[in-house]
């Protein structure tokens, strides 16, 4: 069983020493360039995995946000606007209802669940049509073989693996990104 809480915490300070930093920073430029490429700004946010926030400043002006994730220990550290709404809930089975928001956000949050084909169904279930979901993949690398020998449980991608399993949930990739650490794909619903 994994400790949310203290990996919270892990996680809230290594993005703020050096070099872990750097690679957030390279994170979070990639996933602006592909944000960049949504003409409107979206009214409804859904952020899967949410975590501690700490991606949250990259899908700005929504006029409701809906945080998700299944520990209640990350949430918490989550500081909230009048607009955001804090749920518990699993990735692979969303609580909520069908196609209400423009654009979700899956940032960091892949990589933990085995599934990627549910995952992806359930974020086609909750768009609206035509909106736009910001999903990141872990790949295979030396960085998840570390992980998972830590004890982290990654399930990494390739990115044609990706790719594949986008497509067979009738998404179109607007555009595409790779870093370090990260596969960020921006799509659309059909």
């Amino acid at each position: 069983m994994t400790n949310w809480k203290t990996r919270s915490r892990i996680y809230s300070f290594l993005r703020q020493i050096f070099p872990a930093n750097l690679f957030f920073k390279e994170e979070c430029d990639a996933i602006a360039r592909l944000l960049g490429a949504i003409p409107e700004a979206p009214r409804t946010l859904l952020d899967l995995g949410t975590g501690t926030g700490d991606s949250l400043h990259l899908v700005k002006n929504a006029q409701k946000r809906v945080l998700l994730d299944h520990s209640w220990s990350m949430l918490s550290r989550v500081k909230c606007g009048t607009t955001d709404y804090r749920v518990i809930g699993d990735l692979e089975s969303l609580p909520l209802k069908s196609g209400q928001f423009d654009i979700l956000s899956c940032i960091g949050a892949s990589e933990y669940v085995a599934g990627k084909a549910a995952l992806l169904r359930q974020i086609f279930l909750v768009l609206k049509p035509g909106g736009h979901a910001l999903v990141t993949f872990s790949p295979k690398s030396w960085y998840t073989t570390l992980r998972n020998l830590l004890g982290i449980r990654i399930y990494p991608l390739s990115e044609s693996t990706v790719q594949d399993l986008v497509t067979a949930q009738s998404f179109y990739i607007v555009k595409a990104s790779r870093t370090r650490m990260q596969s960020q794909f921006l799509l659309q619903k059909l």
